[in-house]
C-alpha cells in the first residue's frame, strides 16, 4: 500500500487530489537553518560575510564609474554608468546588496571639489533610494527625489 503524505494546512499535493502534503523534512531543516542564520546576522552587528578581492575591485570600479559619469555629464552635458545605482548602502554599512552608495559618493565628491554648487539625485526605481536620502540629508546643497513602490524594500522609508 502507498504511504499517505503528511498533512499540512494550506499546501496541496495537486489541484484535483485534494490531499495536503508537507515538504520533505530535509527542506524544512535547511529552511530553518537559513532563517536562524539570517536572524543571527540581523542581530549581530559584528557579523560580516567574507568578501572576495574580485568583489571589492568590482565595487570600487562601480563607484569610480559613477563619479566619472558625473564628471563627464558636467563637461559634455550627458553621461551614464550602467553599473551604478547602489542606492541602499548607508553611511556606515552596506544594505540591500549594496556595499557602497555610489550616488552619494559622487554627489559629495562633486560638491567637495567645487565642480557642482548643488546636486539633485533623481531615483526612479521600484525601491526607495533610502541610503542616498539618509547620507545626503545632512548636506544642504544636495536633494534627493525617489519615486518608488510603497510596499517594496526597504520597509522603513526615509523622508
Amino acid at each position: 500500500p502507498a504511504r499517505r503524505p503528511l498533512a499540512v494546512r494550506g499546501v496541496r499535493a495537486g489541484r484535483s487530489s485534494g490531499q495536503r502534503v508537507a515538504p520533505p523534512r530535509s527542506l524544512c531543516r535547511v529552511r530553518g537553518w537559513l532563517l536562524r542564520r539570517y536572524a543571527r546576522a540581523e542581530r549581530d552587528a559584528a557579523y560580516r560575510p567574507a568578501v572576495e578581492p574580485a568583489m571589492v575591485r568590482a565595487v570600487r570600479l562601480e563607484v569610480a564609474g559613477t563619479l566619472l559619469a558625473a564628471r563627464l555629464a558636467l563637461s559634455t552635458g550627458i553621461a551614464c554608468n550602467l553599473g551604478g545605482g547602489t542606492h541602499h548602502a548607508q553611511r556606515a554599512a552596506g544594505s540591500g546588496f549594496n556595499p557602497f552608495n555610489d550616488l552619494a559618493v559622487a554627489s559629495l565628491a562633486l560638491l567637495a571639489e567645487g565642480a557642482a554648487r548643488r546636486v539633485l539625485v533623481v531615483d526612479l526605481d521600484v525601491h526607495q533610494g533610502d541610503g542616498t536620502a539618509a547620507i545626503l540629508s545632512e548636506e544642504p546643497r544636495a536633494a534627493t527625489f525617489s519615486m518608488h513602490a510603497a510596499r517594496a524594500f526597504p520597509v522603513r522609508k526615509q523622508r
